[in-house]
C-alpha cells in the first residue's frame, strides 16, 4: 500500500445565530440526538418532487441509459444525491429507555443515476413503462438502507453497530473522518467529566483496482522482504481524545486522533489497540495511518473558531 504524504490545514470562520456547545463529534443520526420514547413504531411517506437542473455538459460525462460520471468530484454537486428526496421512505423506529433498533429504506435514484433524471424533472414515474423496465431494475439505489443500526446509551457511555454516518469536527466536510457517506461500524463514545474518548471499527469492501492489486502483491522495500498482504480485507480503525472547557464567555474543545486504514489483512490486537497511538511506526505494507489534531471555540454567542490539522505518519 503506497505511503504518500498528505497535510491538511483547515480553518472555518463563520457567524451562527443559533448557539450550541454539542460540538459534533458522534454519528450524525438525528436517531441518536433523539432518545424519545413516543414515537416507536413502522412508518411509511411519500415524497414527490420536482426538479430544476441547469449543470454544464463538461462537468459529467456519458456511461450508460442509466447515469452520468462526474468528470470532478470537486464539483458542488458531487453531493447532490444525498440531498435529493427519496421517492418513498419506510422507517423501522423504536426505542426504550436505553436502547434504540433503527431502519430506513429509501426507493431513490442511484448516485450513478441521480444526474440524467434531474432531466426528467420529477422523482414521480410518470412513464410507467420506463419505470419497471429501466428506473425500478438498473437506476435505483440498491445500497439501500443507509441507515440500520441498534444503539444503547447512558449518562456517560453510547454504543452503536450499524450502518450510520460518522463525523469528526464541525467543518462541513471534515478532513478526518467525513459524514459525506455511510459507514459500517462499531463505535463506542464515552464521556468522563470534561473529557470524551471516541473509538470506531468500520469496515470497508474490499475491492481493489489492477494497480493497488498489483502493489499489495509485490511490495518490496530495499532488501526487506516481508510477508505480502493481499488477502480480501479493508478496516479502519479509528480513535479520538477530546477535552472541554466552558466559562462565561468561551466554550471551546481540543481533539487529537488518529485513523488507521489495514488492507490485506484480518486486523488483529496491534491494529486495532484503542487508545494507541503511531500504530505503523515499523512501516508494513498493509497500513496507512494518519493523525490529527483539531479545536472549537465559541466566543459569546456569535463567533465560532474551527481549526483542523491532519497529516500522514510512517
Amino acid at each position: 500500500m503506497l505511503k504518500r504524504f498528505k497535510c491538511f490545514i483547515t480553518f472555518l470562520f463563520l457567524v451562527f445565530s443559533t448557539f450550541s456547545h454539542a460540538f459534533i463529534l458522534i454519528p450524525t443520526s438525528r436517531e441518536f440526538l433523539q432518545p424519545v420514547l413516543d414515537n416507536s413504531g413502522v412508518r411509511f411517506g411519500l415524497n414527490p418532487a420536482f426538479f430544476f437542473s441547469n449543470y454544464q455538459d463538461d462537468i459529467v460525462s456519458p456511461r450508460n441509459s442509466t447515469g452520468y460520471v462526474l468528470v470532478n468530484p470537486a464539483e458542488k454537486i458531487f453531493y447532490l444525491h444525498d440531498i435529493l428526496p427519496p421517492l418513498s421512505e419506510v422507517k423501522i423506529d423504536y426505542k426504550a429507555s436505553n436502547f434504540g433498533l433503527y431502519v430506513n429504506f429509501e426507493h431513490k435514484y442511484s448516485i450513478e443515476s441521480a444526474l440524467i433524471k434531474l432531466e426528467k424533472l420529477t422523482n414521480i414515474p410518470l412513464n410507467l413503462a420506463e419505470y419497471l423496465t429501466v428506473d425500478f431494475p438498473r437506476a435505483y439505489d440498491t445500497t439501500t438502507p443507509h441507515e440500520a443500526f441498534v444503539y444503547c446509551f447512558s449518562d456517560d457511555i453510547f454504543l452503536a453497530i450499524g450502518r450510520f454516518k460518522i463525523k469528526w469536527g464541525d467543518a462541513r466536510y471534515p478532513v478526518h473522518i467525513s459524514d459525506t457517506t455511510f459507514q459500517d461500524n462499531f463505535t463506542f463514545i464515552s464521556d468522563v467529566n470534561d473529557f470524551r474518548f471516541t473509538f470506531h471499527y468500520i469496515s470497508i469492501i474490499p475491492w481493489l483496482t489492477y494497480e493497488e492489486l498489483y502493489i499489495q502483491s509485490n511490495y518490496s522495500r530495499g532488501s526487506d522482504t516481508r510477508k505480502i498482504y493481499s488477502e480480501p480485507y479493508k478496516t479502519i480503525v479509528a480513535h479520538r481524545l477530546d477535552w472541554f472547557a466552558e466559562s462565561p464567555v468561551f466554550s471551546g474543545r481540543i481533539g487529537i486522533s488518529e485513523t488507521n486504514l489495514i488492507g490485506g489483512k484480518k486486523p488483529d490486537l496491534i491494529d486495532i489497540s484503542p487508545v494507541m497511538f503511531l500504530h505503523n511506526t515499523w512501516g508494513g505494507n498493509y497500513s496507512n495511518v494518519t493523525g490529527g489534531v483539531d479545536f472549537s471555540l465559541v466566543l459569546g454567542r456569535q463567533l465560532k473558531l474551527y481549526g483542523e490539522w491532519s497529516e500522514a505518519m510512517e
